[in-house]
């Protein structure tokens, strides 16, 4: 178990500038790849893992699979219940993924036709995840429940201490500052190392948060430019705006997502992007 008096990494700039983002690391059907996935990602020099409750066997896995690793960081989330899905269902639903890449990988035409329906559903999925911002937040989340789920997180990870506690999409809670405020105490007492917000949305540089504090939050093309203010910073759906959202000059000019992710931690040198590959093939030459 890794321990709280383990050196620590404070600033987002110290970690790897790419990171796994793990909601596809699962057991069961899916275990084997899961498994290739993470120890593909730590060949490639990829040492941050994020994670959370939301993500099912995700947390348990890492746990498993990272368990006496050294100079690895993890961050984990608080905020929105485990998705309990049925074992058959989830088994389907790996089994689905895996012939899906298989078509595309042997017919062109099933891939175009597949490409264009995750094109849909990406633009629909930034149009609904940017309308929670819009809600009026309802929801309050306690000092217990905090604790009680850190310290869940924390026996799944096979680990005393977290780098790094995200409130999962902040947006739903009426008691924000109160959550600050727990997270300091967290921080003091050594169960966590730095804390921030998680959002599955982009947040312009000008909302402005408690200093020092980690954001995530959706990649956004004012990125593709040097801004020093946007530091301590983890940044997912790079690749997919990349792949469904870049203009064809765009995708010419990188030449490949990868030299495109390469590009974006030489741009924003103090940010992490979040990759989230299907397998370990996608991770092959991402070492930086």
């Amino acid at each position: 178990m890794q321990s709280k008096n383990s050196p620590v990494l404070k600033l987002i700039s110290n970690f790897s500038k790419i990171g796994l983002g793990c909601h596809k690391i699962q057991g069961g059907f899916e275990y084997n790849t899961s498994k290739k996935i993470i120890f593909s990602a730590l060949d490639n020099d990829i040492t941050h893992f994020d994670t959370a409750p939301r993500y099912g066997d995700s947390e348990a896995l890492l746990g498993k699979l990272l368990n006496g690793i050294p100079n690895i960081s993890i961050s984990s989330k608080v905020g929105l219940d485990r998705l309990n899905e049925p074992y058959i269902g989830k088994n389907l639903k790996g089994l689905k993924r895996v012939f899906k890449s298989y078509l595309k990988n042997n017919s062109r035409k099933v891939q175009s036709v597949l490409d264009k329906k995750m094109q849909a559903r990406y633009f629909q999925t930034i149009k609904e995840l940017t309308n929670i911002a819009l809600d009026v937040p309802t929801e309050v989340l306690t000092e217990k429940q905090i604790r009680y789920s850190l310290q869940t997180t924390l026996r799944n990870l096979n680990r005393d201490f977290l780098d790094i506690y995200l409130l999962h999409e902040p947006d739903r809670f009426i008691n924000f500052d109160e959550i600050i405020f727990i997270f300091n105490k967290l921080k003091q007492e050594g169960l966590i190392g730095s804390f921030g917000l998680g959002f599955h949305r982009w947040i312009d540089l000008k909302q402005k948060f408690i200093n020092n504090i980690v954001t995530l939050s959706m990649f956004h093309d004012s990125m593709l430019k040097n801004d020093k203010s946007d530091s301590n910073k983890i940044v997912h759906g790079a690749l997919g705006w990349y792949k469904y959202r870049s203009t064809r000059e765009q995708r010419e000019f990188y030449g490949s997502p990868i030299a495109f992710i390469r590009a974006l931690t030489k741009v924003n040198q103090d940010s992490l992007f979040l990759v989230a590959p299907s397998n370990n093939r996608q991770l092959h030459n991402f070492c930086l």
